[in-house]
């Protein structure tokens, strides 16, 4: 059994495998794998991601925004996420929801606009016969480089358009929410490189580190170790997915309760993407900022991380900055206006 098929043994996920396709220039072989859906309300057999009810919104106001049945369905969510917390199931969640369109009819012409609005490290673009990919990530998942192993997770974020950005800068820096959020997810971090790198290579090179982005800013820290001899990418992927970031602390009671509130499968959103060279270096983004196509329909999904003191209102201000930016960056779409699932 192949390394690859090994790890995905191991996280226990669904996976279909697309086959490989060989290159006559003798390029490195590449092998994509679609993870199947792990996540959805009912607690049954996972179903589609992209199907079910949805209502019509405008993508020009914040009025269309704040609708009612998505408001109500995100506090009480929080509530809820709050009252794991205070009995111990959690410190941690990260909440998302999806915003749906009709696809981009020019998807090359649309992650050139992406990359020029948004130049991020992590920008990738995947073109299947059925299925498009546009990723404007600005988060490492894990990178393997001379089998050193590093992870930086992404926690925090403020807009910047239309604001005083050094104030919303050093704001984000100083946050006390933000730096418990991000400080859990970082040790978090900490604990699955522990469990495949040389006891006590595991560091912290940096921690609450503020980057600025096209539109938002956003908290990062970063964690390094050195692989065990004999233990390669696979284990460290294996080790550490699913990205903390996107779960929440700890990860596997998280998992579960994202099932328990969110309104249906996120797709590739919140996975990885990346990859290997033929010595083990790695470099993987954590699918956020990122648009799925499939059929007649495209998605953006939106995220945060919910802790014991986070707020509704400022949880749903961070939502409408991430909005914002997703409105922003993908102004060519002109064909619907986008639609928000209604399964609430």
């Amino acid at each position: 059994m192949s390394p690859s098929r090994v790890w995905f043994r191991r996280v226990a996920m669904p996976i279909s495998r697309i086959p490989v396709h060989e290159d006559w220039l003798g390029l490195p072989r590449i092998q994509l794998w679609s993870a199947g859906s792990v996540v959805r309300t009912s607690g049954g057999e996972s179903g589609g991601a992209w199907g079910g009810p949805h209502r019509s919104l405008q993508l020009d106001s914040r009025e269309a925004f704040e609708s009612p049945q998505l408001k109500d369905w995100h506090a009480q969510a929080v509530a809820k996420i709050h009252e794991a917390i205070a009995s111990g199931r959690l410190y941690q969640l990260c909440l998302t929801f999806p915003v749906r369109f009709s696809p981009p009819k020019d998807p090359a012409t649309l992650f050139a606009s992406l990359l020029s609005r948004n130049p991020v490290d992590h920008a990738a673009w995947v073109s299947l016969p059925d299925f498009e990919l546009l990723s404007a990530s600005p988060e490492r998942f894990l990178s393997i480089r001379d089998r050193e192993a590093i992870l930086r997770p992404m926690k925090g974020t403020r807009r910047l358009e239309g604001v005083a950005a050094e104030h919303a800068l050093r704001e984000l820096g100083e946050s006390i929410k933000d730096r418990a959020e991000n400080v859990m997810i970082t040790d978090l971090a900490r604990n699955d490189l522990g469990r495949v790198c040389v006891p006590g290579s595991v560091r912290v090179d940096s921690l609450f580190e503020v980057e600025r982005y096209a539109s938002v800013a956003q908290m990062t820290s970063t964690v390094r170790g050195t692989l065990r001899p004999g233990l390669d990418v696979w284990d460290a992927l294996a080790a550490a997915f699913p990205p903390g970031s996107m779960t929440g602390a700890p990860k596997i009671e998280a998992c579960r309760m994202i099932r328990e509130l969110e309104q249906g499968p996120r797709g590739l959103y919140g996975g990885v993407l990346g990859w290997v060279e033929p010595n083990g270096d790695a470099e993987f983004s954590v699918v956020i900022r990122s648009l799925q196509s499939r059929g007649a329909e495209a998605r953006w999904d939106i995220g945060g991380g919910i802790v014991h003191d986070s707020q509704v209102e400022s949880e749903w201000d961070e939502a409408w900055a991430k909005f914002i930016a997703l409105r922003t960056l993908t102004s060519p779409l002109k064909s619907r206006s986008g639609e928000f699932f209604d399964s609430l």
